[in-house]
């Protein structure tokens, strides 16, 4: 995460190969292109890792004697997907659980995805990026150990109403975009994704048999990926909004600057939204009420 944001940054890049040799240097169109070709280097390495590979689990004669068909093999994990669905509905507060996990996920997730240009807006060097991320890594060491505090001493609600008030403090300090202190606020967006990931995991492995709990995990993985998608879309949406409206009104700079500014104006008001209806839904289907507000 480190190495990738100082190759980044173009001064610093060819300072290094200026200190090794005068001559040497790179355009910026290559000083971009070096995180992708750095990834795609470890990708190799990953690869020839990976396929050294093997099962050490032993089958047994049984199944090798049962051959199955490929589309058999094909559909069995769509299969599973949809019966997941349907026990994940029928029971009302693993839904309520990852409904939840989406509201807080897809908000901050799609923060998370434009982290990089908040921090060049709010005046942080290129160079410093990858050492806010490896900070902001370090911070779920303590996540851990208050998530854990809230799981075993409260109430699935209070434990969602506090991640809520995580996230919309900080979305709203964000709006302001604060030159360099700003970056105190995007730790509430970073931190609560890894409380949710943490508190639904926990909730879900409690709440859902063996038999199940493998693929309503991965359930609770594509609806939060959804979220996330619808989020991407939304945002997508109003920055084409926000620049038809100001077209030609200034420089392309100030334009971009002041299209992002407001842009993250509307992520407070999508999740006060999303909050909204799921309090709604919650009170609408969720049945027994009582077990959102009792310690699990």
């Amino acid at each position: 995460m480190i190495l990738g944001a100082l190759v980044y940054d173009p001064s610093l890049v060819n300072g290094f190969l200026a200190w090794l040799n005068p001559d040497w240097g790179l355009s910026g169109d290559m000083i971009i292109r070096l995180p992708v070709i750095l990834t795609l280097f470890t990708s190799i390495i990953l690869l020839i890792t990976t396929l050294g590979f093997h099962d050490i689990d032993a089958q047994s004669e049984s199944a090798l004697d049962e051959p199955e068909s490929v589309g058999t093999s094909l559909l069995d994990p769509f299969r599973q997907i949809l019966a997941a669905g349907r026990w994940t509905f029928n029971h009302r507060f693993v839904l309520f659980v990852i409904l939840a996990a989406l509201a807080l996920d897809s908000v901050g997730r799609q923060f998370a995805v434009l982290a990089s240009e908040y921090y060049r807006l709010i005046d942080i060097p290129v160079s410093w990026f990858g050492f806010i991320g490896a900070g902001m890594s370090l911070v779920g060491i303590v996540n851990a150990r208050f998530s854990r505090y809230l799981v075993g001493n409260h109430s699935p609600m209070f434990n969602f109403l506090t991640l809520s008030s995580i996230l919309i403090t900080g979305l709203l300090g964000l709006c302001f975009a604060i030159p360099y202190y700003g970056v105190l606020f995007a730790i509430g967006a970073f931190a609560m994704m890894g409380m949710v990931q943490f508190q639904s995991s926990y909730y879900i492995n409690k709440e859902v048999d063996s038999a199940h709990r493998a693929t309503v995990l991965s359930f609770k993985g594509l609806a939060l990926n959804l979220g996330l998608g619808f989020a991407s879309f939304l945002y997508t949406s109003y920055v084409v909004f926000l620049r038809a409206q100001a077209e030609g009104a200034s420089s392309e700079e100030v334009l971009r600057d002041g299209i992002f500014i407001d842009a993250l104006r509307g992520f407070p008001v999508y999740f006060l939204f999303l909050f909204a209806v799921f309090l709604l839904l919650g009170w609408a289907f969720m049945k027994p009420r009582k077990a959102i507000f009792e310690k699990r």
